[in-house]
């Protein structure tokens, strides 16, 4: 009976094989435990796939990274819908880094990344990322992009995913405590990106300190927002010098086309405190630094500070349609 187990747990962390048009290609494999899962992954990687990884319920908890490279086709989601499965950082290195490829992250929870300057959840370069129905919670970083990290490529949430309740902190400047996307064509669609926060604090005479973008921010690339909600991100910008500035509670851009449309922005926030010098809020929705906004359809309340104060738009049009600021219904434009 031993043997007998033995050779059927092997057969079923094998993985499927499929014939196409004369090659044999590698499809599914079935994992249940973090080492099987890491032999996984290191089989799909640099292959053109499609490859998936089906991962039992559970909470798998790591010790170092996922290191995910030119994965083609890849998707990694629970063999049960019905249950949670969990891929848990232990705060000593981030969760998941994917190198180039296209990997969708289906049905999973994210979180307890930290330890890094970027990326304590995700870290992802060059690739090509979906996120469905998957929480990216609880990370830290010490500089930006507690959640995700994205440079290049595309990242585009949907299906109800949520980057929530993550942080980014430094003495100086620290950058999109929930997502943070540089020269990335990012979308959110029917999602949610909540309870984020940046800290920037610093107790030196001569000392300045700038937190943008709790929420998201964006350099190049594009930004595209549909049928999402950005709420309850905060930033606290706090030095003893010269100065403190705040901006972009919920979205921080620079050099980035943005469209939002049919969206809730609500209960983000700006604090900025100099005890020897100026502080700045500036924008508690949006500050976009040239590119372009576009804004419709979407409501704007509950945000500190509020009304109009919710943009902060520097050498960019602002252009409202439809839109519900404060309880008031606004169409027009803000120029720079």
């Amino acid at each position: 009976m031993g043997l007998k187990s033995k050779r059927e747990t092997r057969r079923q962390n094998r993985p499927v094989m499929e014939a196409l048009e004369g090659r044999i290609v590698l499809s599914t494999f079935r994992a249940t435990t973090v080492t099987q899962l890491q032999a996984d992954i290191a089989a799909v990687n640099n292959t053109s796939g499609p490859n998936t990884i089906l991962l039992k319920p559970g909470v798998y908890l790591m010790t170092s990274a996922l290191q995910i490279q030119n994965a083609g086709n890849l998707t990694i989601r629970p063999s049960s819908t019905k249950s949670t499965t969990s891929l848990v950082g232990s705060v000593v290195d981030r969760v998941l880094e994917i190198d180039g490829g296209s990997v969708t992250l289906s049905g999973l929870s994210i979180n307890g990344g930290g330890a890094v300057a970027r990326g304590g959840g995700i870290l992802a370069q060059n690739a090509s990322l979906t996120l469905k129905a998957t929480k990216v919670s609880d990370n830290i970083s010490s500089q930006s992009g507690a959640g995700i990290f994205t440079q290049g490529g595309s990242l585009t949430l949907q299906d109800n995913s949520t980057v929530t309740n993550n942080r980014s902190s430094s003495s100086t400047s620290a950058f999109g405590g929930g997502i943070f996307a540089l020269d990335t064509n990012v979308t959110l669609t029917s999602s949610s990106v909540s309870e984020n926060s940046l800290y920037a604090y610093q107790q030196q005479t001569m000392g300045a300190v700038e937190a943008s973008g709790a929420g998201i921010f964006a350099e190049g690339g594009s930004l595209t927002v549909t049928g999402s909600t950005l709420s309850g991100n905060t930033i606290y910008a706090v030095t003893t010098g010269t100065n403190a500035a705040a901006s972009g509670a919920a979205i921080s851009t620079h050099q980035t086309p943005v469209t939002v449309s049919k969206s809730m922005f609500q209960y983000n926030a700006l604090n900025a405190v100099s005890y020897g010098g100026v502080a700045s809020t500036q924008g508690s929705v949006f500050a976009t630094n040239g590119g372009s906004l576009t804004l419709v359809n979407s409501t704007l309340g509950k945000n500190t500070p509020g009304g109009l104060r919710s943009f902060f738009h520097p050498g960019a049009t602002v252009t409202i349609q439809n839109s519900t600021i404060g309880g008031l219904k606004f169409s027009g434009t803000l120029n720079p």
